[in-house]
């Protein structure tokens, strides 16, 4: 498959490739921005820093329903967009970037951390997405209104 889209994050990109059928991760993943889950680690056994494009097994279109549209990335956080209308985030947490509240207590020096995507719990169809260094925004697909999180 050809790679069609890209972002950046800190230390960490992302890609779309073709016909939204994967989505790929690489570079540091010390707050699981890479989206692999705690349990898949690259080849040489690290999940703190993967060299080269391994696919996000969470995010194909025969384990969530569609394929991608779009991706994105914040500093630590990835997010990606499906084309029914789904965003998906993960990675660093301190600011609620990936849509969920935080179970780690304020004041803590603990970055909550989601190491596989999981659904933004809005239930409308988005159309575009974006990622800042702690925030995410989104764009729905009827009225062009745009989320902030």
């Amino acid at each position: 498959l050809k790679c069609v889209q890209v972002a950046a994050g800190r230390h960490f990109c992302l890609g779309m490739m073709e016909g939204g059928l994967a989505t790929v991760s690489w570079g540091a993943g010390h707050f699981g921005q890479l989206g692999l889950g705690a349990n898949k680690k690259a080849e040489d056994g690290n999940l703190t820093f993967v060299p080269q494009p391994i696919v996000i097994e969470r995010l194909l279109p025969h384990v969530i329903g569609s394929p991608m549209k779009q991706v994105a990335c914040g500093d630590w956080h990835g997010l990606a967009l499906t084309e029914s209308g789904k965003v998906w985030a993960w990675g660093s947490n301190r600011s609620n970037q990936c849509g969920r509240k935080s179970a780690v207590k304020s004041g803590s020096n603990q970055a909550p951390t989601i190491v596989a995507p999981l659904p933004v719990p809005f239930d409308i169809p988005f159309s575009k997405i974006a990622a800042g260094r702690a925030h995410s925004v989104a764009i729905t697909k009827e009225k062009a209104q745009v989320y902030c999180w």
